[in-house]
């Protein structure tokens, strides 16, 4: 049992790897930017990630508590969280991918926006979200521990503020279009909210 977790802990580092690479090779060439958030909103939201990922992939902070494990240590676990980390993974770049040279690191109106409306973003307004946090949870999963759902939660409150914040960008650039949207696509979670 101790090879498969660990084997299971290397391919879910592996899929976050890939990603980031991923990710970090797409950022370039993007639209010029009309409008940005504050530096300090994206400063608080940098730091909650920074936080919810060093509780994912750490042993920061050292407390007891989070230690626990929250479900029990079987491969079957171990590779149910494998793939709801790979599918939330893939979700999240097919989103990446799909705004193209709209994505930015920071919420931002560029020069010729478009409201995505295809593809993930007809399943959900913010699958980059929906997939980091289910790819969290898969590893949180993967894992076993609490500090890996509290991972999950620090990130959740982190993206619900910055959804809110990226919605208000949007209303005030597409307007009406904007809102019909929003009636008819879910948030985070398919079907649900």
């Amino acid at each position: 049992m101790p090879e498969t977790h660990s084997a299971v802990r290397e391919y879910v580092g592996l899929v976050w790897t890939v990603l980031s690479i991923a990710w970090v090779a797409g950022a370039f060439a993007p639209k010029r930017a009309l409008r940005a958030e504050s530096a300090g909103a994206r400063f608080v939201h940098v730091v909650s990630l920074v936080a919810a990922f060093a509780l994912l992939f750490t042993a920061w902070p050292p407390l007891g508590p989070l230690r626990r494990r929250f479900v029990p240590d079987s491969p079957v676990i171990g590779y149910l969280g494998l793939l709801l980390t790979l599918v939330g993974a893939a979700f999240a770049l097919w989103a990446r991918v799909s705004l193209g040279r709209d994505w930015s690191s920071a919420i931002e109106i560029k020069q010729d926006h478009i409201l995505a409306q295809r593809g993930p973003y007809a399943v959900v307004r913010h699958p980059i979200y929906t997939g980091i946090l289910l790819a969290m949870l898969g590893t949180a999963l993967a894992v076993g521990t609490l500090r890996g759902l509290a991972a999950v939660g620090l990130a959740l409150i982190a993206f619900l503020q910055r959804a809110n914040v990226e919605e208000a960008f949007l209303t005030q650039q597409f307007g009406a279009r904007y809102a019909e949207y929003k009636r008819q696509v879910k948030k985070i979670i398919p079907l649900v909210w």
